[in-house]
């Protein structure tokens, strides 16, 4: 078994550093080669990556390793140390860290696709949500030096704050040919279940090629400022349809691609699945319930 680790050691609340984590993986009978994300050359090891990736840091560290990828020689693996590990969670494949050795060792998977976002002059692409409206706004707020839990509370405050300032988004959806004309708060196109501050906004993805269009509609408000308080209790009252592709013309919206708001995207973008997927290593057994807030 080839093993390469992209770690990111300042990931949650840097729980995890390069001694800890490889004295871990020593123990549980993991060698391979070891880089940590943002040095050096370390874009150019996952590019060349065989066998197995395993990501130990947050879903942006995941996401951007997820891109480098070879998809047909190299499958993923995720060490969740971050905040949300929204990925990890969506995908069936978090366990606590020091779990690591149940994924690595497993027959199992999940597919992973990759969406891609198309604008004239420019195209990118995205692993967890393509957002605009309330959501995008919140995610703004500045979470630096904030420990794991804080960060979780202070990004739902911050999406509160949003949802009661928001206006109906100006952004005009066209959703497979049909446009959408219900006035929302916000558009999320997830190719992910959950999202964020830990909030699961869209219902698990068939392996079908289409992406989740979800949002919130204006006459919801309340109902969702209620549902962030207890996000696990009921399923968020959000819209949603399953599509192949998805218009979108701005009218001065800021866009947010995964965690990042796009400044050179134009008025107008359209978004889909490329039809190669990641496959990403999953527990034999699924320890979700160890580690729901």
């Amino acid at each position: 078994m080839i093993v390469t680790v992209l770690h990111h050691p300042d990931a949650g609340e840097g729980e995890w550093p390069a001694g800890r984590l490889q004295a871990h993986l020593a123990a549980a009978g993991v060698h391979g080669r070891y880089c940590t994300a943002g040095d050096e050359g370390a874009e150019d090891i996952a590019r060349r990556a065989r066998g197995i990736l395993l990501v130990a840091g947050g879903d942006g560290t995941v996401a951007r390793a997820a891109l480098l990828l070879d998809r047909a020689l190299a499958r993923l693996a995720i060490m969740p140390t971050g905040g949300a590990n929204n990925i990890a969670r969506s995908l069936g494949a978090y366990v606590p860290p020091e779990r690591i050795a149940s994924v690595i060792g497993s027959s199992a998977s999940a597919s992973l696709p990759v969406g891609e976002m198309r604008a004239p002059g420019c195209s990118a692409c995205f692993v967890e949500a393509v957002g605009i409206g309330a959501l995008t706004r919140s995610m703004q707020a500045d979470m630096h030096g904030l420990p794991r839990s804080r960060k979780r509370s202070v990004g739902r405050d911050a999406l509160r704050d949003a949802l009661l300032r928001a206006e109906p988004c100006r952004a005009a959806i066209t959703l497979d040919g049909a446009e959408l004309e219900e006035p929302s708060l916000a558009f999320e196109f997830m190719n992910i279940t959950q999202i964020g501050p830990g909030l699961r906004l869209a219902s698990p993805a068939a392996a079908d090629g289409r992406l989740a269009a979800v949002w919130l509609p204006v006459a919801a408000r309340d109902a969702m400022l209620d549902w962030i308080a207890q996000p696990h209790a009921s399923r968020a009252p959000v819209r949603e349809a399953r599509v192949s592709r998805i218009r979108v013309r701005l009218n001065g919206e800021p866009l947010r691609l995964d965690d990042e708001v796009q400044t050179d995207a134009g008025d107008q973008v359209e978004l889909a699945l490329q039809e190669d997927v990641i496959r990403v290593l999953v527990p034999e057994v699924n320890h979700e319930s160890d580690s729901r807030a």
